[in-house]
């Protein structure tokens, strides 16, 4: 695949050259869902679907407000998941930069099993505990030194 697919893929940077037509409130507050058809055609361009991955369409739907709340919980999974689960992560991230999931029930799926494993306070906490603690065999919990 060359780069200059890249940019002419649908589902990949295509809407990047959507965002030129844009003035400064649709760039804070995006277009709305599902309206850069009309938007475009508003422009003059016709047959434009309203289709792009997630990363993208979140900006041309929610602006730079919208987006980067999307963008801002994507990093906090990130930092909130355990480590030897990071993969599930960039698997995650791979497919919001390759398909359309927002308001599907499939990016419900992917959020679930993702929250799975993320770190918790308590679970955090509970290992602390376990580390600096041990129990005799009445199950008495005795502090260790």
């Amino acid at each position: 695949m060359t780069l200059s697919r890249f940019f002419e893929d649908i589902r990949l940077l295509k809407p990047l050259e959507y965002f030129e037509k844009f003035d400064i409130t649709n760039w804070f507050f995006g277009l709305g869902l599902n309206n850069l058809s009309l938007f475009m055609e508003s422009k003059g361009i016709n047959d434009v679907p309203n289709y792009a991955n997630v990363m993208i369409y979140s900006f041309i739907s929610f602006g730079i407000i919208g987006g980067g709340i999307i963008y801002y919980y994507i990093i906090f999974l990130y930092k909130k998941i355990i480590k030897k689960y990071k993969l599930l992560w960039v698997t995650f991230l791979f497919i919001l930069f390759t398909d359309q999931l927002l308001f599907n029930r499939s990016l419900i799926y992917l959020l679930i099993i993702t929250n799975t494993f993320l770190r918790s306070e308590n679970n955090e906490n509970s290992d602390d505990i376990r580390n600096k603690t041990r129990s005799d065999k009445n199950g008495t919990i005795i502090q260790k030194n």
